[in-house]
């Protein structure tokens, strides 16, 4: 039936909502869950000095995977009690959020989207 249900998370209190509805879903019907976080892709990061020196971070799209992945981690502390019995990925991806989402749901072949809105 449900054999791969993912939630959309966004860093928000709202999205992770859904986590306890998908982890009944995903208990009921033997599924697995998958968490996806999707940050802004890799571009030049940059702010401008007052004499319009650009000052770059090259390290700043690993900085936000990281954060992305150490957030996953937390979310899944956070409602490990909800999530007992119920297997869970976490997936971390770059791209605009929407389509994004879509994207991966079809790459990973999911059967159910859980989120809030």
């Amino acid at each position: 039936m449900f054999e791969h249900i993912l939630v959309p998370l966004d860093g928000t209190e709202h999205a992770e909502r859904a986590l306890p509805v998908a982890a009944r879903i995903a208990r009921a019907t033997g599924g697995t869950l998958t968490l996806v976080n999707v940050v802004l892709p890799p571009t030049a990061y940059e702010t401008f000095t007052v004499n319009k020196n650009p000052v770059l971070y090259p390290d700043a799209h690993e900085v936000r995977l990281e954060r992305a992945f150490t957030y996953l981690d937390e979310t899944l502390d956070r409602y490990g009690p909800d999530l007992i019995g119920v297997k869970t990925e976490k997936t971390v991806t770059s791209g605009i959020a929407s389509s994004t989402f879509f994207e991966e749901a079809r790459l990973l072949h999911v059967d159910l989207i859980v989120l809030c809105s």
